[in-house]
């Protein structure tokens, strides 16, 4: 997308004429597109700056912590801590729907995206929305403009050669030089303008002081659900290797994956027909031990439910852990015998 693309693009939006698919949205004279990370275009970097302040649910929590002064008048200390991060991933599914390529999980980090903003009052920069140990935050995003805009974060030359001249151009302030009144109304613009959004549906492991969270959206749910911690096994992370993306039968017929998640050296066995909260997680040892138990290659046929049963009693019978090569024999020998007659 060019930059005169862009511009054209935020401005209607500001205008209430939303753009999903370009990844457009607006609401209270505010424009917002929102970019994959990973995307080519060369005013879209990895560059990351310091948080700026709190989204979402994690808005107002530093304002509500400061009236600890004033704790005696406090009942409770629920009465502090708005967190709701079933709220975060609400919001993150609506970011999904504009970015459908962007990734979630990892050490500490939930997802983050690239966005542009245009406020109502003209005001355009550049920023980021993400998700990590401190909640949903927006970020900002330095380079030097001019001399009027003070520089928090100045990247290496490499970068500023990357970016091109006249995205520089359109850039007219940062985030950290909005005033708390500027801030309130770009928060309440983001937040009703991903409401706006339909929800994606999303799953992922969230690492985050050394435990495992599944989280995500199902069927438009957020769900949170704690998996435990794991530990790396380097021998055990190569034997998995060959099995990771592929797909098999268990001993009942349902289909799974074997699958990488994150890049965190943690393992799901991701079955083909539920949700993710019905699939296993593990670290490599624990999942290559029921790959070993359970696993039957997949062929180039739908096995029966009653046949893939049966198939299992004959391996028990015969001492096999299903390291496929007797129940491929057995598929094999069943499919000539069918053709013969």
């Amino acid at each position: 997308m060019d930059i005169e693309k862009l511009i054209f693009l935020l401005s209607r939006a500001s205008e209430g004429l939303d753009d999903f698919e370009k990844g457009t949205v607006g609401s209270k004279g505010f424009g917002f597109i929102f970019k994959d990370l990973n995307s080519d275009l060369t005013y879209v970097t990895f560059k990351r700056s310091s948080k700026v302040f709190g989204a979402g649910s994690h808005r107002d929590l530093v304002d509500n912590f400061r009236k600890i002064k004033r704790i005696r008048k406090i009942k409770s200390i629920d009465e502090l801590y708005t967190i709701n991060p079933d709220y975060d991933l609400i919001q993150a599914g609506s970011v999904k729907t504009l970015v459908p390529t962007m990734k979630f999980g990892g050490i500490e980090e939930l997802f983050d995206v690239w966005m542009f903003v245009k406020t109502e009052d003209n005001k355009t920069f550049p920023a980021r929305l993400y998700y990590r140990q401190s909640g949903l935050a927006i970020g900002g995003w330095y380079f030097k403009v001019d001399k009027s805009i003070p520089i928090y974060y100045m990247p290496e030359e490499k970068w500023k050669k990357k970016i091109p001249k006249e995205f520089l151009k359109i850039i007219s302030c940062s985030p950290f030089n909005l005033s708390k009144n500027e801030i309130n109304m770009f928060l309440e613009a983001l937040k009703f303008a991903l409401k706006k959004i339909p929800i994606s549906d999303f799953w992922c492991v969230f690492n985050h002081e050394l435990r495992y969270k599944l989280m995500g959206i199902e069927k438009g749910n957020p769900f949170i659900m704690g998996i435990g911690r794991f530990n790396r096994d380097y021998e055990y992370e190569k034997k998995i290797g060959k099995h990771l993306n592929k797909k098999y039968y268990d001993g009942t017929g349902s289909i799974f994956t074997v699958k990488e998640v994150s890049e965190n050296n943690i393992y799901v066995i991701d079955f083909e027909y539920g949700p993710p909260t019905s699939n296993w997680y593990g670290d490599a040892k624990h999942i290559y031990d029921i790959i070993k138990e359970m696993r039957v290659e997949m062929v180039d046929l739908l096995i029966p439910s009653q046949t893939m049963k049966k198939i299992r009693n004959i391996m028990k019978l015969t001492e096999y852990t299903s390291d496929s090569s007797f129940v491929t024999f057995l598929l094999k020998k069943s499919l000539n015998s069918k053709s013969s007659n």
